[in-house]
């Protein structure tokens, strides 16, 4: 079980190796207090595509609603050989065609090991404007928890 808990910000962590993708193609540092500012609706996980898929529709839906910023992070440390590249190149290709939403690559696993994740995971989070956890939840996305989330998200907008 991850160590996100509601009512406080996210575990402190910063990427040096890897970072925020720019809407220019780098890759720039980038940590857990620059979530603060806007409300943010937090999804990292393991560079598999079965952790991917844990969440994908809902995130789906939430940024197809457009209502909150979004901060997809991938843990490239914790993927297939030869994936981190693929990853690379589709956050370059997020953060230029969606530079309103966080496309973020750790290459070090560095938030896995401060969320305290499991391998091959995934873990969420609503965060309100000052970067407090209004909901977290780990592993596959059901029915309820999906409404939960839109429902947390409403409440932070």
């Amino acid at each position: 079980m991850s160590n996100i808990v509601v009512g406080q910000p996210l575990p402190e962590f910063e990427i040096v190796k890897g970072g925020v993708a720019t809407p220019e193609g780098a890759f720039e540092a980038w940590g857990s207090d620059e979530l603060v500012g806007k409300a943010t609706y937090f999804v990292a996980n393991a560079g598999h595509a079965e952790a991917n898929d844990m969440h994908q529709e809902t995130s789906l839906k939430v940024h197809a609603a457009g209502d909150i910023r979004m901060c997809r992070l991938i843990n490239a440390k914790d993927a297939p050989m030869g994936a981190s590249m693929f990853i690379k190149g589709e956050f370059k290709k997020g953060a230029e065609g969606d530079p309103a939403n966080l496309y973020v690559m750790d290459s070090k696993g560095i938030v896995a090991k401060a969320l305290g994740m499991q391998k091959k995971s995934s873990v969420l989070a609503i965060l309100d404007a000052e970067g407090t956890v209004v909901f977290t939840h780990e592993g596959a996305v059901d029915t309820d928890t999906e409404t939960k989330i839109m429902d947390a998200i409403a409440d932070v907008k």
